[in-house]
């Protein structure tokens, strides 16, 4: 049961940041329409491979594999376009934001690809949230949430204000 909830968290997960990659692209080529054509991102292939997969009632570990594997390739190839257009200076330069998503799915990409390659289901310090790669699953032994997601904190309280001294 655990291993079927991760594997939904992941292909979501892996989709999600496929479309923040198509909407970094779609803004760095704002200026260049007209004078350029854009790259290729393949998205309605995406969509339709990630949805495919998201309404199927049974979802087999082959069909799992492949919609990942394919969402990664998607990933690893908008990656590549933004890089290129990164040192291209003809193209805008990529807000804080966009370049602190573009860190944090770097490493998701890292990590799907490579419990993509080795068939294992756990690597270390997990991304499970792209807007918040700091939170992680805890497992409870409580029937009606089997896993919660959350970071643990250590704070302490001195004359008023609050100091955190650990986040894990």
């Amino acid at each position: 049961m655990m291993r079927r909830v991760h594997h939904l968290i992941y292909w979501d997960l892996l989709n999600k940041a496929r479309e923040i990659t198509e909407k970094i692209i779609d803004h760095q080529h704002e200026p260049m329409v007209g004078k350029k054509p854009k790259v290729r991102t393949y998205r309605q292939k995406a969509r339709k491979s990630f949805l495919s997969l998201s309404k199927s009632k049974k979802k087999s570990k082959s069909k799992i594999r492949k919609v990942i594997l394919f969402q990664s390739e998607c990933i690893n190839r908008n990656l590549k376009y933004i890089k290129e257009m990164c040192e291209n200076k003809d193209f805008k330069t990529i807000s804080p934001k966009q370049n602190w998503d573009l860190i944090v799915i770097h490493e998701l990409h890292r990590q799907q690809r490579y419990m993509y390659d080795h068939k294992t289901h756990t690597v270390d310090d997990r991304i499970v949230s792209l807007h918040s790669p700091h939170i992680r699953p805890i497992v409870r032994v409580k029937t009606k949430a089997p896993v919660k997601f959350g970071a643990k904190l250590a704070i302490s309280v001195v004359n008023g204000f609050t100091y955190v001294e650990k986040l894990s």
